[in-house]
C-alpha cells in the first residue's frame, strides 16, 4: 500500500518543477528581447523601431514580444532600467580604488558615466534624447539606486559628516549632470570632453553647498 501511494505521488513530484522552469524560460526570453532592443536602439532612431523589428532581431514570434511589451515604449523603458542598473554597478565597481578626495570621486563617476554613454549609443538615445523626460520619471527608483550607491562609496572611503538627505542631494547632482550631457548630445550627438568636464564641475559645485572641501579618509585597512 505504501509503495502504491509513493507511486501515486510521483507525478506531482515530477511537475513540481514546471512553474520554476517556466519562470526561468520567461526570464531568458525577456533578456533576449532586451538584448535585441539594445542592438536596435544602438543602430536606429527610436521612431524607426517597432515591436516587429524587436521580434525579428530576437528571432521570436511577435506574440512573444507582446507577452512582455504592449508597445515599443514599454520595451524602451525596460531597456532604460537595464542601463540604470549598469550605472549602479559602475558606482559599486569604483570601491576597488580609493580616490584622493570626495570631489575626485564625484568627478570620476561623472566622467565614467559620460564614457559609458558614448560607448553605447542606445544610452544616449534613451536617457539623453527625446524620451528623456518620460524615461526619467519611469526610472526615478534607478536614479536613487545610483545615488545610494554613491553615498555608500563616499562613506566607504571617507569619514563623512552627517548630511541630511545626502542621497537626495546626490540624485539632484545626477540630474544636473544629465541636463548638461543632454545638451551636449543635442548639439554634438555625443558627450564631448568639454561637456563631460562641465557636468562634473556642476555636480561638485552643487555638492559643495552641503559638504566641506576637506573630508578626511578612513584608514587604509578600514576602506579596503
Amino acid at each position: 500500500m505504501k509503495n502504491e501511494l509513493s507511486r501515486k505521488s510521483d507525478p506531482g513530484q515530477e511537475t513540481s518543477g514546471k512553474p520554476k522552469a517556466r519562470r526561468e524560460r520567461g526570464k531568458a526570453r525577456l533578456q533576449l528581447l532586451i538584448a535585441a532592443t539594445d542592438e536596435l536602439v544602438s543602430e536606429r532612431e527610436l521612431g524607426e523601431i517597432s515591436l516587429q523589428h524587436i521580434a525579428e532581431r530576437a528571432h521570436v514570434p511577435i506574440s512573444s514580444v507582446y507577452h512582455f511589451f504592449p508597445n515599443r515604449e514599454a520595451a524602451f523603458f525596460q531597456l532604460a532600467r537595464e542601463y540604470m542598473a549598469d550605472f549602479e554597478r559602475l558606482s559599486e565597481a569604483s570601491l576597488n580604488r580609493r580616490p584622493p578626495s570626495w570631489q575626485a570621486y564625484i568627478s570620476e563617476r561623472v566622467l565614467a558615466s559620460a564614457e559609458y554613454c558614448n560607448a553605447k549609443p542606445g544610452v544616449m538615445r534613451l536617457l539623453l534624447g527625446p524620451y528623456f523626460a518620460d524615461l526619467r520619471r519611469d526610472n526615478v527608483a534607478g536614479i536613487f539606486n545610483v545615488a545610494n550607491a554613491r553615498v555608500l562609496a563616499l562613506h566607504h572611503f571617507f569619514r563623512m559628516p552627517e548630511v541630511a538627505d545626502l542621497a537626495d542631494k546626490i540624485a539632484t547632482a545626477i540630474a544636473l549632470v544629465d541636463g548638461i550631457q543632454s545638451l551636449s548630445y543635442a548639439i554634438h550627438n555625443k558627450v564631448t570632453p568639454h561637456y563631460a568636464e562641465e557636468s562634473a564641475r556642476a555636480a561638485v559645485s552643487y555638492l559643495r553647498s552641503f559638504l566641506p572641501d576637506v573630508i578626511p579618509p578612513h584608514e587604509t585597512d578600514e576602506a579596503s
